[in-house]
């Protein structure tokens, strides 16, 4: 931001929100300034993101069509707006199918694989375990597929798992992982396109949010 305030870059494209959105308004007087791969309804600018309630709802759908009732959710931040939207998408698809969400099978704040290491050692610790998870990234599903084989369990039979991003890993993993699509070339292009028409044409950016569908991409794991 102080790049942008200095003349240093033309323009900013934020892919997260780590700040508190006041403490980033000020700098709006300095150049244009967009949201990508995040949301904040309360930001007076272009937002670029995806359908995050879509997302985890046909994942949890597909997660019940395959018979679980006993399903865990973990997700990055509590405090993303974009997050919340995603729960809501999951608690929305239980909901649908009369089914309860027991409040200890959410977990935050997991990013790596050695994340997914240790959340599988929370659930397998449950007198009450879930029989599946959706997880925020395939990094955390790829770490708990592997604890989980290595404690015995069989993968899709005795524990389901779902990856968010669709990244390489999900394909040489074993089993391969199922997980939700995101159009991130998609994101990029939009996101470039908007910015550079806003320096050319020189005018006030406004807000306007860009919905990008998402995909299930069924895979071994479920």
């Amino acid at each position: 931001m102080k790049l942008l305030k200095n003349k240093e870059i033309d323009g900013v494209i934020l892919c997260s929100l780590e700040n508190d959105w006041n403490t980033l308004e000020p700098y709006l007087s300095y150049g244009p300034i967009l949201l990508c791969n995040e949301y904040l309804p309360t930001a007076p600018i272009p937002i670029i993101c995806y359908d995050e309630f879509q997302a985890a709802h046909i994942a949890t759908k597909h997660l019940i069509q395959k018979g679980h009732t006993n399903i865990a959710f973990y997700f990055d931040n509590s405090f993303s707006q974009a997050q919340q939207e995603r729960k809501q998408g999951f608690l929305t698809a239980l909901k649908q199918e009369n089914l309860s969400f027991n409040k200890k099978w959410l977990f935050d704040s997991a990013f790596t694989i050695e994340d997914g290491f240790e959340i599988f050692k929370k659930v397998n610790r449950m007198s009450e375990q879930p029989t599946s998870i959706f997880t925020e990234n395939d990094q955390v599903a790829a770490g708990l597929i592997k604890a989980a084989i290595k404690r015995g369990y069989n993968i899709p039979g005795d524990f389901s798992v779902i990856g968010y991003d669709d990244q390489l890993i999900c394909q040489v993993a074993s089993p391969t992982i199922t997980s939700i699509k995101i159009p991130i070339l998609d994101l990029g292009k939009i996101s470039i396109q908007k910015i550079l028409r806003n320096l050319k044409s020189d005018t006030k950016m406004i807000m306007e949010v860009t919905r990008l569908p998402v995909k299930l991409i069924i895979r071994e794991s479920t």
